[in-house]
């Protein structure tokens, strides 16, 4: 799997909720940047990749995803949705861009 994707890292630990958006990159580069960013508790690291889109989709806009469990059944770019996990939404996608002067 070397196509790279951006994806979303999420951890919780002690009560506060931590979560990476990644730059396209692999799998296994995902991986690396949550062993090296989400501190361990008890000896192990407790986290969560999940897939958010290809490089492409995010440049695009068109990131389509449950956010619930993480399943991309969804052809429209937007509109409402119903998921197989039972989970109800409406996708509405804006790209912004912030005058930095």
């Amino acid at each position: 799997m070397d196509k790279t994707h951006v994806y979303r890292i999420s951890s919780h630990i002690g009560g506060v909720i931590q979560t990476i958006r990644t730059n396209p990159v692999t799998w296994e580069q995902a991986e690396a940047i949550a062993i090296k960013h989400v501190p361990k508790l008890d000896e192990t690291r407790h986290y969560v990749i999940q897939e958010i889109c290809t490089a492409d989709e995010w440049e695009e806009g068109a990131v389509n995803f449950c956010p619930r469990c993480g399943s991309k059944p969804f052809v429209d770019r937007f509109g409402d949705f119903d998921c197989d996990c039972g989970a109800t939404g409406n996708i509405t996608m804006s790209l912004l861009s912030v005058d930095e002067s």
